[in-house]
């Protein structure tokens, strides 16, 4: 049995039984200090609310490329000194232009197509076609070096297959040692086109110097769909 395959089983056995949530065990792992996060992913800004609520004075950079999603961005927080907004994608390489494909559920779209067998898993219409837009791109590595930012307490990726897109892009802060902890959905189920993989992610933070510290898994009655994981710098 594969590492993934085993990982992926004993989230099922424990989920139900789970503590805290994913945001009070980031809060516990980093001991409540936190100064900067990067909210990569943000939709309409569940996440961005959660950690406002858990960490009030840490400074907040949100990506957000769906034009739409970041209208509600903008109008929910203007204001907010602490929240830096930005109408971007984050892969492994800047663009000026590039096709996100939409979904019904706009948390669902990606820069990956979706697989035509994916609702065989899901069993809804959140991931039924809904056309596309195109989006800027930029790295992570270009943006805090644009920023003069020299580093995150907590880097939060929720990019529907992109993962390794997001990392890549990040190879300089990760080679610096400049992020403490991230906080990634990862997808168990073949979901979309050239998708990142369990085990490609897991690999990345092995050989960074991260290790697996907890996770929160969504599933059927069958198997694991996808898994929140929280790793840590060694």
């Amino acid at each position: 049995m594969t590492l993934t395959k085993k990982i992926a089983r004993r989230l099922a056995d424990i989920f139900a039984a789970h503590g805290p949530d994913a945001f009070d065990r980031q809060s516990e792992l980093l001991l409540g200090s936190v100064g900067r996060i990067f909210d990569v992913g943000s939709n309409a800004g569940e996440s961005i609310d959660r950690y406002l609520k858990t960490f009030p004075k840490a400074e907040i950079h949100a990506f957000e490329p769906l034009p739409e999603s970041f209208r509600v961005l903008e109008q929910k927080y203007r204001g907010e000194k602490n929240i830096f907004l930005n109408n971007v994608a984050l892969s492994d390489a800047p663009s000026e232009k590039k096709t996100m494909f939409l979904t019904a559920a706009k948390d669902s779209s990606s820069l990956h197509e979706v697989r035509p067998d994916a609702s065989e898993h899901w069993q809804n219409s959140a991931l039924d076609a809904a056309g596309s837009v195109d989006v800027r791109v930029e790295t992570l590595d270009n943006y805090c070096r644009s920023k003069n930012i020299d580093g995150m307490d907590i880097l939060k990726i929720d990019v529907q297959g992109h993962e390794m897109g997001v990392l890549k892009g990040a190879h300089g802060l990760f080679g610096d040692k400049k992020i403490k902890l991230v906080f990634v959905e990862v997808l168990f189920i073949s979901t979309y086109i050239e998708q990142s993989t369990a085990s490609e992610v897991m690999d990345f933070f092995n050989h960074n110097g991260f290790y697996l510290a907890d996770f929160f898994a969504m599933k059927n009655k069958t198997r694991v769909l996808q898994s929140d994981f929280i790793f840590m710098r060694g």
